[in-house]
């Protein structure tokens, strides 16, 4: 039941994580056009921050397995060391790289946080959070991500963010629905849909 649990909530969050990241990424240049040139460096650092968040939510609840069982002091000595890890990262990174090194610095240390996490629990307990569904949507992602290069762009950026923010939306839904990647959220797409022709018959 923990294993089942471990991994559908690591899905729906991998899911959610990569739907967000998808739309603020195909409208990153167009969110940037509102703001100075000088801001200019802050899309790579959206980036490198995305894939932390993304990786940090792929995991699942991790956390809260060890936060229940009998080795909740390891997940308390995990952070603390988390904590440690990201201090000295910071200065060094920001002091080489600048602004982003604070964000290579936040996928370091929460990627090395995730991965001791994970190969605990799966040493004391082998459960994983991982399934296809996780490599069927890093590779959707991908190609939905790379559509936008072949894309016409129109000259209102408010057009174009709209636009483009909708067909990621239509694009995800499909893929969802097509490849069954989420139970939970492919069984809620389909009483949506019985539900919304229920009501127009």
């Amino acid at each position: 039941a923990i294993e089942e649990l471990y991994r559908k909530t690591a899905i729906n969050q991998f899911v959610a994580a990569c739907f967000l990241f998808a739309i603020i990424w195909v409208n990153i240049d167009e969110v940037f056009s509102f703001l100075p040139p000088t801001y200019a460096q802050g899309k790579y650092v959206v980036l490198v921050m995305a894939i932390a968040k993304i990786i940090d939510m792929g995991t699942g609840i991790n956390a809260e397995i060890l936060e229940t069982s009998d080795y909740w002091k390891v997940n308390f000595l995990l952070y603390v060391s988390l904590i440690a890890l990201t201090i000295p990262l910071n200065y060094f990174l920001i002091y080489r790289f600048g602004i982003i090194g604070s964000a290579y610095s936040n996928l370091i240390a929460f990627t090395a946080y995730n991965l001791m996490r994970g190969l605990f629990i799966w040493k004391k307990y082998h459960l994983h959070p991982f399934t296809w569904g996780t490599l069927w949507m890093c590779l959707i992602t991908v190609g939905i991500i790379a559509l936008f290069i072949f894309l016409p762009k129109f000259e209102n950026r408010f057009i174009q963010i709209a636009t483009q923010s909708s067909v990621v939306c239509i694009l995800f839904i499909l893929a969802i629905m097509k490849f069954k990647i989420s139970a939970d959220m492919h069984t809620f797409g389909v009483n949506f849909t019985k539900k919304l022709l229920n009501k127009n018959e």
